[in-house]
């Protein structure tokens, strides 16, 4: 059975288009002294995102990880060290269909980054309570395409 599993997985890849792409970023801030408040803070961040393209149908799945200095130095856990899924969505095309189904961003247009009327995308400010991080909402979409204009039903 292992053996069959593993034929399977080899020859589908074989036929099929993987890319990977991703960043490892690291923050330092500094801050006044207080009584109450750590003086600095280091956060790791890293994100992974892998597309499995064969034919008509794609697969991406995309991975944030952060970890923060303060849930390891001190004893008290302020929920800043976290992994989770932004997008895990499959998008099949055809002629001039499109289906995807899964979580996925949605980007409504060139106000993208200070946007508050997008009520879609779930924001989520545990990296930095100035910048908001988009993750991915659970949608179907069904998409039309036309010559000029396009039809979706999301």
């Amino acid at each position: 059975m292992k053996k069959l599993f593993a034929l399977i997985l080899l020859s589908t890849l074989a036929f099929a288009e993987v890319e990977t792409e991703g960043y490892i970023g690291l923050d330092s801030q500094f801050y006044s002294k207080k009584d109450s408040k750590h003086s600095y803070n280091l956060t790791l961040q890293q994100q992974l995102k892998l597309t499995y393209t064969n034919e008509a149908l794609s697969s991406v799945i995309e991975l944030y990880a952060q970890e923060d200095s303060t849930d390891i130095t001190s004893k008290k856990d302020n929920d800043r060290t976290f992994v989770r899924i932004n997008e895990a969505y499959l998008l099949y095309e055809y002629d001039e269909d499109q289906i995807l189904f899964g979580k996925n961003i949605r980007f409504w247009g060139a106000l993208e980054a200070n946007n508050i009327v997008d009520t879609f995308n779930i924001q989520d400010s545990r990296n930095d309570p100035l910048r908001t991080d988009k993750i991915g909402a659970y949608n179907f979409e069904y998409s039309h395409y036309f010559e000029e204009s396009e039809f979706s039903l999301i």
